[in-house]
């Protein structure tokens, strides 16, 4: 089924977007409101993806969905802001929390590299090979992964390396917490960059994006979060920070290149366009998806599977699966099946749910974002969480993969069982 394009409307909503951004900006010298910062993302998912996807194209249901839930979200966080409720869960007084932080950091990258260990040994890799003919070595493991993933529905990867990737997204979120309160740069270098070079080794092997993204989006999150409660919401990014970030943002178009084209085990100049196809529509072309999704789906049983389906799935439930939708006027091969977080809602609690969700959200986002600008400690966790759901909130529901919420609920223990001491 083909839509007519709708451009108008993609930057009639990115235009209301940034309205929202400016009736929700905070006094000068703050940081900015979370639902503000909800509404700058999509803001430039919409814009970037009318600017750089030709044929994108944007719904009036769409457009809807994704205002409404901008809006929800914020009423939420404006209720939370007004929320006057105070909770300690210090329970073992003698235990130093900074020292803790430092030792499960290094636990974690220790069980990243275990897990790195267990892909090569599982694929038939060795070590050796891997030290004497790299290139080859990889083209073969990430072979054995791509093709048992794509072609064997039997096929699964080894559960020991799967549960010891948990580390991979600790650290990550960890090295951004101590990175935030470091007071020297090499700490922040080291300390920072190892659990990313991990992320770089596993996503290489097993040709797997969200490795890469998720971690990249822990550490951010783990060290925003750090920074407004050190500085009561009264953090500025410095110009280095900026350069970082913009440099990382132009190096993820060549790796995502290089990770597909290992998936395809081919960087010809034709499977290069395939590749620029498919990374637009899976990094830009949600709003579109979302929208294709919206109207070609009945919604007659939208309880489904989406938003937690990696944990739910131990308990018997699987993961509801969306067809991929040809996005503007890209390929055939660039579909996408990525509806957003709005999407994974809906298709699991309906339109009403979805909303009340974004309000709920917003309540526990807006209510950690007050916390920090009161100094507390323990609102550290739930507004790295928040903030790590509003960075990826246009590829989907991160806290899909049990690992990442274990991750999640092992550094919010690290803050609310102990007391905060630091040398």
């Amino acid at each position: 089924m083909k839509f007519e394009s709708v451009s108008w409307l993609t930057w009639f909503s990115a235009a209301l977007c940034a309205m929202i951004v400016l009736i929700l900006k905070t006094k000068h010298g703050r940081f900015p409101r979370l639902s503000a910062i909800l509404a700058f993302t999509w803001m430039m998912v919409l814009a970037a993806g009318a600017l750089f996807i030709p044929g994108q194209f944007l719904s009036t249901l769409g457009s809807s969905v994704i205002l409404g839930s901008l809006i929800s979200f914020s009423l939420g966080h404006h209720l939370g802001e007004k929320t006057n409720i105070s909770f300690k869960m210090n329970l073992f007084k003698n235990i130093n929390r900074y020292r803790l932080l430092k030792i499960i950091y290094v636990v974690g990258c220790i069980l990243a590299v275990m897990s790195i260990y267990i892909y090569i040994y599982a694929a038939g890799g060795e070590i050796t090979s891997i030290l004497s003919d790299p290139l080859n070595s990889l083209l073969g493991i990430s072979r054995y992964y791509t093709f048992g993933r794509y072609l064997n529905p039997d096929f699964q990867e080894p559960r020991l390396g799967t549960l010891f990737g948990m580390g991979l997204f600790l650290a990550s979120l960890i090295a951004g917490d101590i990175s935030a309160s470091a007071r020297k740069g090499l700490i922040i270098w080291v300390v920072g960059l190892t659990p990313i070079l991990l992320a770089i080794v596993t996503m290489l092997l097993l040709t797997t994006r969200a490795t890469l993204m998720c971690s990249l989006a822990m550490w951010a999150s783990g060290f925003i979060a750090k920074k407004c409660v050190l500085t009561r919401n009264l953090w500025k990014p410095k110009q280095g920070l900026v350069t970082c970030t913009i440099l990382i943002i132009m190096t993820a178009p060549p790796i995502y290149t290089s990770v597909q084209g290992l998936r395809q085990q081919s960087w010809s100049t034709e499977y290069a366009d395939n590749n620029h196809q498919f990374m637009l529509s899976a990094l830009l072309g949600s709003p579109n998806a979302l929208s294709i999704w919206l109207d070609l789906t009945k919604h007659d049983d939208p309880y489904g599977t989406r938003l937690i389906s990696g944990p739910l799935h131990y308990v018997g439930f699987h993961r509801s699966i969306v067809d991929p939708v040809v996005v503007g006027s890209l390929d055939d091969d660039a579909s996408s099946n990525i509806i957003s977080l709005f999407g994974d809602a809906i298709n699991d609690l309906g339109f009403v749910g979805e909303h009340a969700l974004m309000l709920a959200l917003g309540v526990v986002g807006g209510f950690s974002w007050k916390g920090a600008s009161l100094g507390k400690a323990s609102s550290t966790p739930i507004l790295a969480a928040t903030l790590f759901l509003i960075i990826l909130s246009p590829i989907g529901s991160p806290f899909a993969y049990t690992t990442i919420c274990g991750s999640f609920v092992i550094f919010s223990l690290i803050y609310w069982l102990p007391r905060f001491s630091r040398s």
